[in-house]
């Protein structure tokens, strides 16, 4: 909604840094208040002192910056701005990082009869994100074992509902990106003082894309997975409108007609698959009962929706109030063939 005002050039920036934590945890037994609890842990004794909780949290640092240039004339305003911002997330291996540029002007001739509008915007966004199942390990797994061994790797362990939660965090890849874009203009044309006409077009194009993969983890049994999606949802609308806006005395009359015309596009694609072997080791995997698994799945979809609508509105010293209206709605979105609708309404008010 913002735009700019009728002066220079104006270049305005705001930025923002900062650092974010987790400011409180459950009360869980400490290695040592577990050994003083149960004297003989035997195996589950690792010798290590492990605060799981905080082992997959950290401080994350934040930047956030905001950069626009502004300024028009009597008869045009523009705005320009971009916008960015990098967050760590406060788990490990989580974040997000974002984007943006945008763009608005006006400006009216003819007398200032004439008034054409139109923008434009861009949103990329990516996020690193995590299975949320994994917090679960943190309640489960025993203080006494380390997160990872003295030569470097990861300490594993498998029992019901327990396993290494930072390892799980670290070595698994799930990664979303979108990118966004819209597009919209008007041209309003006043014919007299009381009556306009003008049209209206906007496009919305977003896209999708999620990426995931995860491992074999040692001693769980599980197979290596890996899945990909893009996800496309478009939108083409267009309207065109005539106003009549009068005022006599005390009385006020408002009539409002037009036509609108929406498009909307979606498709997806998907592909993931399980336990990717390579050829040299295929007879001896397939042979042990250890078989690839691989699926793929798409749609695509179209529709429309066409609509006629008028609207009357009188009112009498701001007082007593009339209004009327009428829609005849088309859509495709059930098959070929358009299915229509039509839908009036009409209701009396007075304010006392």
């Amino acid at each position: 909604t913002k735009k700019g005002q009728a002066c220079k050039a104006i270049i305005t920036y705001d930025g923002l840094m900062g650092t974010s934590k987790q400011s409180k945890y459950y009360d869980l037994l400490s290695a040592d208040q577990l050994r003083a609890a149960v004297p003989n842990l035997g195996a589950l004794d690792k010798c290590a002192n492990t605060d799981w909780q905080r082992a997959i949290t950290r401080t994350a640092f934040e930047q956030r910056h905001s950069v626009s240039i502004s300024g028009g004339t009597s008869t045009s305003n523009y705005i320009a701005s971009a916008n960015y911002s990098n967050a760590d997330g406060i788990v490990l291996n989580t974040g997000k990082e974002q984007l943006g540029l945008r763009f608005s002007g006006e400006t009216k001739a003819l007398d200032n009869k004439l008034d054409i509008k139109m923008g434009i915007q861009n949103v990329s966004t990516s996020r690193s994100l995590i299975d949320y199942g994994n917090f679960s390990y943190i309640y489960n797994s025993p203080p006494t074992f380390p997160v990872k061994n003295p030569d470097g790797s990861y300490y594993a362990y498998s029992d019901f509902n327990e396993a290494n939660p930072v390892e799980h965090i670290q070595q698994t890849y799930f990664k979303n990106y979108e990118y966004l874009t819209l597009i919209n203009g008007s041209v309003d044309y006043n014919l007299t003082d009381a009556l306009k006409i003008g049209g209206q077009a906007a496009i919305s194009r977003n896209n999708i894309q999620e990426h995931g993969f995860v491992p074999t983890f040692p001693l769980e049994g599980n197979v290596n997975q890996a899945g990909q999606a893009e996800i496309n949802t478009n939108s083409y609308k267009t309207n065109l409108h005539i106003n009549y806006d009068k005022s006599f005395g005390k009385s006020n009359l408002s009539l409002l007609g037009g036509y609108e015309y929406n498009d909307y596009l979606s498709n997806y694609f998907t592909a993931r698959g399980q336990q990717y072997i390579t050829p040299n080791v295929l007879d001896n995997n397939l042979g042990s009962g250890n078989t690839a698994f691989n699926q793929i799945g798409s749609n695509k979809d179209d529709y429309l929706l066409i609509s006629y609508f008028a609207r009357a509105a009188y009112n009498y010293d701001n007082r007593f109030y009339v209004t009327a209206t009428i829609r005849r709605d088309g859509s495709s979105k059930t098959g070929d063939q358009y299915h229509w609708g039509t839908f009036p309404s009409f209701d009396i008010a007075y304010r006392f």
